[in-house]
C-alpha cells in the first residue's frame, strides 16, 4: 500500500504460500487395429501382461516440474496448444528415467491424440478425513504405430517434439523393463492420472504479515505485524475445482480479488456467503495477474492490484475467486485478518495482495 509522502507496503505485497504435491500413476494397454485390447508381447511373441493392461508408477522429470507454471496440468484436450500431457511419444530406448531428462532416450514416434476414446477429465475434491483438497486428473493417448516397432519407452509432453515432462520405459507387472512389438496399426494407449492435493487443516493457516511503513525517501519508519488465517474455501458444493483454479500456475484468468466486509470465522465450506465486495463482475482492476516464472524454482506469484480509487472501506480479509458473479465468485482461497480484525483502506492506498502458488513432487 502506498500514500502520498508515507507509503505502506510489504516486501512482496502481502503474499501467502499456496503449496501442492504433485504425483502421477499410469496404465499402458495394446490395441489392436481394430482399437480393440489385445496381450502385449514381446519381438519373440511372448505374452507379457493381461490384455487389461498394466498399472506402474511415472517419472516427473524436472522440466516436468517447469512446464507445471507454463502449461495447464489440469486440461485434457489434445487439441489445445497450453495442454501439459498434449502428446504421447514413444520410443525404443532401454535407459532408466532420471530427473534431468528432457527426451526420450530414442523416440520413433509421437502424438497428440486420444483416438476414439474420451480425452479424460478432472475430479476435485475436500478430503475432510484426511484434511486435503484433492485433485485428480485423467488424459488418455494414443500414438497408432506408422511402421512395425519395439517400444521400450514413452513419456508426455506439451510440445511436438522434444520437452519430455514424464518419462518411463514400460513395465510388466513385477515392474520389470519390457520391449513391447508392436505392428503397424496397433496402438499404444496411456492413461495418465495426476494427482495434485493442497492441505486443508480445518482451522486454516495461520500466518503473520507484515505492513511496513516508509517515508519519502524510502526510509522504513515503521512495521506491523497482521496475523491472518487462510485457506481454500468453497461456498456450495460444485466449487471444489477453485481453490485449484487459484493454485494453478499457468493460468490468471477469470481469477479476482475480492473484500471481505464483515469479520469471519475461517471454514472451508459456507463462510462466505454474501460478505464480498464487489458482489457483481469484478472489473479488470480488480483482476489477478501472474508474475514471470523462474526456472527451477517451482512456484510462481499471482497478484492483485487494488487502485487507490477503489474499495476504499475496511478489509476483514480478501478472497481470491471467480470474476464471474456466480457461486463461484464466492469460492477459492480465502485470507481473513484476526490481529488486528481490519484493515481500513484509505482513497490515497494502493493495495497489493498476492499468493505464492509452489508445487513439488509427493513423497
Amino acid at each position: 500500500m502506498q500514500q502520498p509522502g508515507n507509503q505502506l507496503r510489504t516486501p512482496g505485497g502481502l503474499l501467502l504460500p499456496m503449496r501442492a504435491t504433485l504425483k502421477g500413476r499410469i496404465k499402458w494397454q495394446v490395441l489392436d487395429e481394430r482399437g480393440m485390447p489385445e496381450v502385449p508381447r514381446n519381438p519373440s511373441g511372448f505374452a507379457l501382461g493381461p490384455v487389461e493392461g498394466i498399472e506402474q508408477p511415472n517419472l516427473i522429470t524436472d522440466l516436468g516440474l517447469d512446464q507445471i507454471a507454463a502449461f495447464d496440468c489440469f486440461g485434457t484436450n489434445p487439441e489445445l496448444l497450453g495442454t501439459w500431457r498434449r502428446y504421447l511419444a514413444v520410443g525404443t530406448g532401454s535407459t532408466a528415467p532420471a530427473n534431468g531428462d528432457t527426451t526420450l532416450e530414442a523416440e520413433v514416434q509421437r502424438a497428440a491424440s486420444s483416438g476414439s476414446f474420451s480425452n479424460g477429465s478432472t475430479a476435485y475434491e475436500l478430503d475432510d478425513t484426511n484434511d486435503v483438497w484433492r485433485a485428480e486428473s485423467l488424459v488418455t493417448r494414443l500414438v497408432t504405430m506408422s511402421a512395425d516397432r519395439n517400444i521400450a519407452e514413452f513419456g508426455l509432453s506439451p510440445e511436438s517434439s522434444g520437452a519430455i515432462g514424464i518419462r518411463e520405459l514400460l513395465r510388466d507387472s513385477e515392474g520389470n523393463p519390457i520391449t513391447v512389438s508392436l505392428l503397424v496399426g496397433k496402438s499404444l494407449r496411456v492413461d495418465h492420472t495426476l494427482t495434485v492435493e493442497i492441505a486443508a487443516p480445518e482451522a486454516g493457516n495461520a500466518a503473520t504479515i507484515n505492513i511496513n511503513q516508509y517515508d519519502a525517501g524510502n526510509n522504513l519508519i515503521g512495521t506491523t505485524p497482521l496475523d491472518v488465517v487462510h485457506g481454500g474455501h468453497v461456498y456450495l458444493t460444485g466449487n471444489e475445482a477453485w481453490p485449484f483454479n487459484v493454485w494453478n500456475p499457468s493460468s490468471a484468468n477469470t481469477q479476482a480479488v475480492r473484500r471481505i466486509t464483515s469479520a469471519l470465522a475461517y471454514s472451508r465450506q459456507n463462510a462466505v456467503t454474501s460478505q464480498i465486495d464487489p458482489n457483481q463482475n469484478t472489473s479488470s482492476t480488480h483482476n489477478v495477474a501472474l508474475e514471470a516464472y523462474v526456472a527451477g524454482t517451482h512456484q510462481r506469484i499471482k497478484r492483485g492490484t487494488i487502485a487507490a480509487a477503489s474499495l476504499n472501506a475496511a478489509w476483514h480479509g480478501f478472497i481470491f475467486s471467480s470474476t464471474a458473479a456466480t457461486t463461484a465468485n464466492r469460492s477459492g482461497w480465502l485470507v481473513l485478518f484476526t490481529s488486528p480484525g481490519s484493515y481500513t483502506k484509505q482513497n490515497t492506498d494502493t493495495l497489493r495482495v498476492g499468493l505464492i502458488s509452489s508445487w513439488a513432487r509427493a513423497a
